[in-house]
């Protein structure tokens, strides 16, 4: 989801989480499909300053896709152009004055995000290798890291989500 800098996105889990709501299965299986469409999962831990992404080759791979499809556009030049991804929309890439990673999700100029991407891309294609993580490489100086676990091939990104009810 596209937006300028002055939308705001909102995480759904922490308002059902305010009003003591559960929601519906309906929702339910909108969110599975959702993450299934994305290709991995992910969530941020802020307590502990790390971003995780967990997917499958294919499904990581297909994060970098996205990475690089968003320093590309032609619209993500100007500084604060963004894009949200996920059923939950918290995970954000923001076009900023130089490579960042926060609990808002990650910053950086086109070509840092293109670096981003390479790199990913650079750990997938090693048979042997099953997590990696992204952090100072990307954003000298930044606190947070991203951790990024690959799982086997047919992985279901909606499996790691704990707000959904998978009930059969």
């Amino acid at each position: 989801m596209r937006g300028s800098h002055f939308n705001c996105a909102f995480d759904s889990r922490v308002v059902l989480d305010k009003i003591n709501v559960m929601p519906s299965r309906n929702v339910d299986l909108g969110t599975i499909e959702e993450w299934r469409t994305l290709g991995f999962f992910y969530e941020v831990d802020e307590s502990k300053m790390t971003w995780t992404l967990r997917g499958d080759r294919k499904g990581l791979a297909s994060f970098a896709q996205k990475v690089r499809s968003y320093a590309k556009d032609p619209r993500n030049v100007v500084i604060g152009e963004h894009e949200h991804f996920g059923p939950y929309f918290y995970l954000t890439l923001t076009t900023g004055v130089g490579p960042a990673i926060d609990g808002l999700g990650w910053k950086g100029r086109p070509d840092d995000f293109l670096r981003l991407a390479a790199t990913i891309d650079s750990y997938l294609v090693r048979p042997a290798q099953s997590e990696f993580v992204i952090a100072t490489d990307y954003a000298p100086g930044t606190l947070f890291s991203i951790y990024f676990k690959i799982e086997s091939d047919g992985f279901d990104p909606s499996s790691a989500d704990s707000l959904i009810q998978h009930r059969s």
